[in-house]
């Protein structure tokens, strides 16, 4: 009976063990993904002037981002200096995904031709 007892019980901790383990490992953090674009792509993404071609260390740094999870993690006051449209055309034009249509990038909603 005391077996039976401890079996259940150590069921219930290894499969409660294994959704929380799940959760987890779906959160992922691109936060520094985020601010390293910011810092190397600055000239493309501010906010107030015409869009400027990339550099070569922007291209690579946005090559090797999670740029649809920048795009989600993207706050008002990261627009407070950067385009969130700029944004979107520059991962456009490294051949990177951008969030899909009805999904947010910042505070901008994508349609089926550009972010409003």
């Amino acid at each position: 009976m005391a077996t039976r007892v401890m079996m259940q019980l150590l069921i219930l901790v290894l499969v409660s063990t294994i959704f929380s383990t799940y959760q987890v490992l779906g959160e992922r953090d691109c936060y520094a993904e985020k601010n390293l674009v910011k810092q190397f792509c600055i000239l493309t993404l501010a906010k107030g002037y015409n869009y400027f071609p990339p550099i070569t260390t922007c291209r690579q740094v946005v090559y090797q981002s999670d740029t649809v999870c920048i795009c989600r993690v993207l706050t008002r006051e990261d627009e407070a200096t950067i385009n969130a449209a700029k944004l979107v055309r520059l991962v456009r034009e490294c051949g990177k995904p951008v969030p899909p249509v009805g999904e947010k990038c910042g505070s901008k909603y994508s349609t089926h031709y550009c972010f409003k």
